[in-house]
């Protein structure tokens, strides 16, 4: 019975000891290929690396593996932004530390790469949001421009203008105020003033026949030769017929 009881504990053994190999073989061939994936985080890709170091590295010192996880770590980050903490911290750290330094090192590039990544979207996004409201501002911006260049400008007496307001509703008041401002400088040819046509005239219709519009003209203080000469051919026109 007790050969047969050693015989047990050995066959035992070496089934333990083939199960124990076997797993640590497989650990390492997943340790080659393993890789960090896509939207994986730090964290998540080191709780795998240690699992598999575990089992892999049964018999090996602390420092050899730590040694040896730092520079898997190292190896899956060596394309981000700021790598060279991470070459520092395997160079200049101790190997039984080597990993958790490098692992920290990774973690706060991480961090930073995180917001960098905000920063820029954020960015992107006011820049598409004001490229799109834009457009929008000018064309408002430039509708009283458009407006003051179909505005008419009305001369008054002294010689000043002033713009014409254009009614909201188009050419309406458009046409309204071109109307008025043709009435008001049009020239009477009855009563020679401003203002008024002659259909309109109310010299004419008070005062019989049609006075001429240079007669009609106010008389100044120092007359020209030509208005002389008009004044004394009425005069002697009007001796002869009496």
């Amino acid at each position: 019975m007790e050969g047969t009881f050693d015989g047990l504990v050995e066959a035992m053994g070496e089934r333990s000891q083939e199960d124990s190999n076997s797993a640590c073989m497989k650990a390492l061939s997943e340790l080659r290929t393993l890789t960090i994936k896509d939207g994986q985080s730090v964290a998540e890709f080191c709780l795998v690396l240690e699992r598999l170091a575990s089992r892999a590295f049964q018999n090996m010192p602390t420092a050899a593996v730590s040694l040896q996880k730092a520079e898997i770590l190292y190896r899956q980050l060596a394309n981000w932004n700021g790598t060279y903490n991470l070459a520092e911290a395997l160079k200049k750290t101790d190997k039984s530390e080597v990993y958790e330094k490098v692992k920290e090192v990774a973690l706060r590039l991480e961090r930073n790469n995180r917001v960098s990544r905000n920063f820029n979207t954020a960015n992107a996004t006011n820049k598409f949001a004001r490229s799109s409201v834009k457009p929008t501002v000018q064309k408002y911006a430039t509708r009283p421009a458009e407006l003051s260049s179909r505005d008419e400008i009305e001369i008054d007496g002294r010689g000043s203008s002033r713009p014409v307001n254009v009614s909201p509703r188009g050419n309406e008041g458009v046409q309204g105020a071109m109307t008025a401002k043709t009435l008001n400088n049009r020239k009477c040819y009855e009563c020679g003033r401003i203002g008024h046509m002659a259909k309109q005239c109310q010299a004419s219709k008070n005062h019989g026949p049609k006075v001429d519009a240079q007669r009609a003209r106010p008389a100044t203080a120092f007359p020209t030769p030509v208005e002389s000469w008009v004044c004394a051919t009425e005069e002697e026109e009007h001796i002869r017929r009496a």
